[in-house]
């Protein structure tokens, strides 16, 4: 998919739990509770 979406030059939206996959992305977005959040608010909660 990454190899299409580069040839094409389109996006690929993936939505996923696994933090394994996070190593694929170019960009990540976070959302929490159906929003999108910022995401030193996300480490902060986390750390």
């Amino acid at each position: 998919m990454e190899k299409l979406a580069k040839e094409q030059g389109c996006t690929i939206l993936l939505v996923t739990h696994d933090n394994r996959i996070l190593d694929l992305a170019d960009r990540i977005i976070y959302m929490e509770d159906g929003y999108l959040v910022d995401r030193d608010d996300v480490v902060e909660k986390v750390g």
